[in-house]
């Protein structure tokens, strides 16, 4: 038995690697034995722990800092019959309400409005918008006859919105100019 030892620690000693795999008695050492095993573990669980809990000492600022998510108030929409008449003057006063409240407080909201005639209508969506401490309304419109589908939106920028006894009154809003959408029975030309 001696001599056997003897061997195993000249082979040892002749292969360092093999030499560094081998306990005494001449079992294989790896790097996952007794208590090391154990603690390796412990620390690729906290690890894997951490990792997933998205441990963050510190508060998120400046290029990678997620953007706030920006509600944006849907008013409603002002819906005209084929005569031009608003088809509900109470609703047409709540929903432009809600859209000029917003619009004061330069907070994200829109409102929709619908024109019909007998065989053709359009379809407008007034945005409240604020960038960098500015307030803007948009006026995407689109224009359709049935029964084709409405073609692709024209976006206006208006220069402004006041609300006046028969509705709200958009300023300057690209070709189309200004544009009244009616809170009232009176009936509207499209």
């Amino acid at each position: 038995m001696l001599l056997t030892k003897r061997r195993r620690l000249q082979a040892q000693s002749k292969n360092p690697v093999r030499s560094a795999r081998l306990r005494e008695g001449g079992q294989p050492a790896g790097i996952f034995s007794g208590g090391l095993l154990l603690t390796t573990l412990a620390f690729l669980c906290l690890g894997l722990l951490l990792t997933a809990c998205g441990a963050n000492g510190g508060t998120a600022t400046g290029a990678g800092a997620t953007p706030t998510k920006v509600v944006v108030q849907q008013c409603g929409t002002v819906h005209t019959t084929p005569r031009g008449v608003i088809t509900d003057t109470s609703a047409a006063k709540t929903v432009e309400n809600c859209f000029f409240q917003d619009y004061q407080q330069c907070r994200p909201a829109t409102l929709s409005y619908t024109l019909l005639s007998l065989d053709s209508g359009i379809d407008r969506t007034f945005t409240v918008k604020s960038a960098n401490g500015h307030c803007s309304v948009t006026d995407a419109v689109q224009h359709y006859v049935v029964p084709k589908q409405p073609g692709p939106a024209q976006v206006y920028t208006c220069t402004g919105v006041t609300q006046q006894a028969d509705g709200l009154h958009f300023s300057s809003c690209g070709t189309d100019g200004d544009v009244l959408v009616p809170d009232t029975s009176t009936p509207v030309n499209a």
